[in-house]
């Protein structure tokens, strides 16, 4: 299986494309597994059915964060 840094770099670009996306990084669950997290300017229905439960085997969880700009 991949590392969830692997998943991420081949994957990013195409969850980024989802319109609501703002961001794609690494994370844990909280049973220690590695787990991508999928950040969102809004959580809907609509955009959570977009964005898949699992890439290549490692869980994906949605954040909500707002919209994400430079510092």
């Amino acid at each position: 299986m991949k590392s969830v840094a692997e998943v991420i770099q081949e994957h990013a670009a195409e969850l980024l494309a989802i319109e609501g996306v703002a961001g794609v990084y690494e994370g844990k669950l909280a049973d220690g597994r590695d787990c991508m997290h999928v950040a969102v300017v809004a959580r809907s229905a609509e955009l959570e059915a977009r964005i898949p439960r699992q890439v290549e085997g490692h869980p994906v969880v949605i954040v909500e964060t707002g919209p994400i700009g430079p510092l």
